[in-house]
């Protein structure tokens, strides 16, 4: 008899009765999803955000598509799918029925509005595109890269116009003036540019910051240009003198966007130092500071009457605040920061989750309701994981922090410090009684549970750490990194028993099966290697990749690896993106559940695959990637 394990799409009404979704929220996580995958905890990362012209929808664009949200309620109307990348920059046209947004991945995507259907893709740019916005006619498009080039496009057909380059190194944004003649944009070397938008000649510039320039925009009535930086300030310019009126000084970290409203007569910048500043648009005069996001605030826009303003940030969150008086209306939560970690409860009553907001979230395996935010970190979480009986959960975050929770009260029972550098991998031992760690300061510790102090270093690595293993019995330490090599290491003495060196790549994740008689390597070249743990001998190499139809795919690199609970499937996660089953027995690859370049009216992961989680009884495999997002998976396991 032979297992094979398939994977399908479950019915809506199947997934209804087992996730009983009850509102508007829950149900868009089941939007637009890869086959296979039953739900989506998250919306991605924001990245940029925009009010349609008539002010009823404000689109959100994030690392898996475009969110529309409904002014009136801020519920999720529509999500727009057909990017196989994250987005970047946003922007409707004059009369609001169409979408375009550039990509990380250098192509430009346009949406209908209301019917949801992605246009086209226009491709040309060679890098990253950072800017994006539709001339006042809404005849052309302007495109903004890292490759140093503005472009133009037909709005309509999509067709290639021209290429504005030869005086730009990085374009961060594109603004059109009022009538649609003049195109300005900023600059990485600090510089402002300007373009004739009909004849593709450019006209001039200005030295704005010593700094990159981030963002240079029209005023409304554009006479007046405005210039952010990373060096925290806002610089107003008369369009035809080509003088600074005002300097506006506050932030105290980089600026990251802005927007004017023609009708407060307003100017509102974002910063990474989490606030948002309103000065008068004529004088400069600082109004109101806007304090409530806890990171880092990507990007803000006024809506078309004036009144309120939206701001989205590192933290998950977009809020609302009302301009005149500054106070904050309402959260859109759920677009998270990456995913770096996830782990069930031994009991799998919970899907347990750490993010790059620096929370950990419990998530109640069955409905993907949240049931506790454990807060204390105060830098991305790198990694957590649960102890032996469920009771006890341990993180680590990339300032070096290490954390002991009660999983029961989310309150935390310890502290640890001590590591230089990044905590890339925590483990709590089977007796609890020891919490290992594995660090970018290339060193291993362990730390004493009930004293709470560091018990143990382990040293030999001559870089940094990616990750470790510990083995079910808790005896043996197995570690790897950017020096190439494995190490295992007798958890009691310390000593370092054996070190390979066999691999030409970087090793960033390990698993050791069930039993403990076996464990897993991922490299970044996309090798896999099965290792007999006793012996310390690799059994076998083969390539992250499979054929299909004849065809042979790429070696995605490896980021994260899992076993199955039984042991005789293990689960591989790409920096591509690509989630992959093997058959641990046999060897042979059994199921590609997702590969990112699937392009559709679907959207699963953007981004690498930054851990796997198979829940203890087998039947799910949930999947965190550093798009913010957690894709569950239901493995239908037959006999055959």
């Amino acid at each position: 008899m032979k297992k094979t394990i398939s994977f399908y799409l479950m019915t809506l009404f199947f997934v209804s009765l087992i996730y009983n979704p009850v509102t508007s929220a829950q149900d868009s996580r089941q939007w637009a999803l890869p086959n296979g995958a039953i739900v989506r905890v998250g919306k991605g990362g924001i990245t940029d955000l925009q009010y349609s012209p008539d002010g009823k929808l404000l689109a959100v664009a994030s690392s898996i598509g475009v969110w529309l949200y409904e002014t009136t309620t801020y519920q999720e109307k529509s999500l727009l799918t057909g990017n196989s990348s994250w987005l970047t920059c946003i922007a409707f046209n004059p009369n609001g029925n169409t979408i375009a947004c550039g990509s990380i991945d250098s192509t430009i995507h346009l949406w209908n509005v209301s019917t949801g259907e992605h246009l086209m893709r226009l491709r040309g740019h060679t890098e990253s595109v950072y800017g994006i916005d539709f001339s006042p006619d809404g005849k052309t498009i302007a495109s903004g890269s890292s490759d140093g080039s503005v472009r133009l496009w037909n709005a309509e057909t999509g067709e290639h116009k021209k290429t504005l380059s030869g005086q730009s190194v990085w374009v961060w944004n594109v603004d059109f003036s009022p009538d649609g003649n003049t195109i300005v944009h900023g600059n990485g070397d600090g510089t402002v540019h300007f373009w004739d938008a009909n004849s593709g000649e450019h006209q001039h510039m200005y030295i704005a910051h010593p700094w990159d320039s981030k963002m240079a925009v029209f005023s409304p009535d554009g006479k007046t240009i405005a210039s952010i930086s990373g060096d925290s300030t806002t610089r107003l310019w008369d369009i035809n003198t080509r003088l600074t009126k005002v300097l506006l000084t506050g932030h105290t970290e980089s600026i990251t966007d802005i927007d004017y409203s023609i009708i407060e007569k307003i100017v509102a910048t974002a910063s990474a130092d989490t606030t948002i500043r309103v000065w008068d648009a004529n004088t400069g005069e600082h109004q109101k500071t806007l304090r409530g996001h806890t990171r880092a605030v990507n990007c803000l826009a006024i809506s078309p009457d004036g009144e309120t303003i939206a701001t989205g940030s590192r933290d998950g969150t977009i809020r609302l605040w009302n301009t005149s008086t500054g106070d904050h209306i309402h959260t859109i939560s759920e677009h998270y920061d990456s995913i770096y970690s996830i782990v069930y409860s031994p009991d799998g009553d919970i899907l347990a989750t750490g993010s790059g907001d620096g929370n950990i979230r419990f998530w109640d395996a069955k409905t993907t309701d949240e049931r506790m935010t454990l807060t204390g970190h105060t830098r991305p979480i790198s990694s957590i994981s649960f102890g032996h009986n469920g009771q006890m959960l341990v993180s680590g975050d990339k300032e070096g922090s290490i954390r002991l929770w009660n999983t029961k009260t989310g309150k935390t029972m310890k502290t640890f410090g001590g590591h230089t550098g990044d905590t890339r991998t925590v483990r709590l031992s089977p007796d609890r009684k020891n919490i290992i760690s594995g660090s970018w300061d290339a060193t291993i510790r362990l730390w004493d549970v009930n004293l709470g102090t560091q018990a143990r270093m382990l040293t030999g690595h001559i870089e940094e750490i990616y990750t470790i293993a510990l083995s079910p019995d808790g005896k043996t330490i197995v570690s790897s990194g950017a020096d190439k090599s494995i190490r295992l290491w007798n958890a009691d003495t310390g000593a370092n028993e054996k070190t390979l060196t066999e691999d030409i790549a970087s090793i960033d994740a390990i698993a050791f099966s069930p039993d403990g008689t076996t464990f897993l390597s991922g490299s970044r070249d996309g090798t896999i290697s099965i290792w007999n743990a006793s012996e310390s001998t690799r059994i076998v190499s083969f390539k992250n990749q499979h054929t299909s139809d004849g065809q042979r795919r790429y070696a995605d690199g490896v980021v994260s690896i899992q076993f199955s609970p039984d042991g005789r499937v293990f689960a591989c996660g790409g920096r591509n993106g690509s989630i992959r089953l093997w058959d641990a027995v046999n060897r042979e690859h059994i199921k590609t559940i997702y590969n990112r370049n699937m392009i559709g009216d679907i959207v699963g992961h953007t981004s690498k695959i930054d851990s796997l989680a198979f829940s203890p009884d087998g039947q799910f495999l949930a999947s965190g990637s550093s798009d913010g997002t957690v894709l569950l998976w239901k493995l239908d396991v037959t006999s055959q």
